[in-house]
């Protein structure tokens, strides 16, 4: 239960997964939403949707939104390598993607990189399910809850 976790430090997470092609409601308060309520109180959750209140009436988010300032190609590329940098942990969401996601592929290469701990929701025989993602991750678990739990547990005082 994430109330009853005790964080000692203000860790960061950083929530990674698919956005390209998916509805704009789900990539912003899906999964990443549902995370945030999972997550111990005191964790600074890091998301690529932050400052993209724009795209909401594209429906739909396409691979390039340029025309606004936080979607341009450069930005959305340092911005998240940025968050990436002074995450302690990676959340990568690829569970039920449809296609592979170029972005969160990247996002986990940078990530491993930097020597940042990753976490990755993968399901078995799923199109991510692949050893750039599951042996570049510290622990690949197939379900939100367990990913949480075992972040809240790492980033948690105790003995």
């Amino acid at each position: 239960n994430a109330s009853e976790v005790k964080v000692t430090r203000r860790g960061s997470v950083y929530l990674s997964g698919p956005i390209t092609g998916t509805d704009y409601k789900a990539a912003r308060y899906g999964w990443r939403k549902d995370a945030a309520a999972l997550l111990a109180p005191g964790i600074v959750i890091l998301s690529p949707m932050r400052h993209e209140g724009h795209l909401a009436e594209q429906g739909v988010i396409g691979a390039y939104n340029s025309g606004h300032f936080f979607s341009s190609p450069r930005v959305l590329v340092e911005k998240d390598h940025l968050d990436i940098k002074r995450s302690d942990i990676i959340l990568a969401y690829l569970k039920d993607a449809e296609r592979v996601s170029i972005g969160t592929m990247v996002e986990l290469g940078m990530a491993y990189a930097e020597g940042r701990m990753i976490v990755a929701v993968v399901e078995k025989g799923s199109i991510h399910d692949h050893p750039f993602v599951t042996e570049t991750a510290g622990l690949v678990v197939d379900n939100l809850d367990d990913a949480c739990a075992a972040i809240n547990s790492l980033l948690s005082e105790g003995l």
